[in-house]
């Protein structure tokens, strides 16, 4: 079980790196050092992948920890 939930997490991790692709583009094409002026709706919306990925990494990391805790 901890070795599906260890790759579970990997493909998470993964899923989440192509995801955020759109919101890092976006910050990299209008990357102004002197100002910055980005759209804050484009920012929220392109975000909520990070906050998914949190979710699900804290559950799966909490996961691993319990079936260690029962194998020993």
């Amino acid at each position: 079980m901890g070795l599906r939930l260890i790759l579970l997490l990997c493909i998470t991790d993964f899923a989440f790196a192509v995801t955020a692709l759109p919101y890092i583009i976006h910050y990299l094409a209008l990357w102004n050092p002197n100002y910055f002026d980005y759209n804050p709706m484009f920012i929220i919306v392109s975000s909520i992948p990070l906050l998914i990925q949190f979710k699900i990494n804290l559950i799966i990391t909490i996961a691993i920890a319990v079936d260690r805790l029962q194998v020993c």
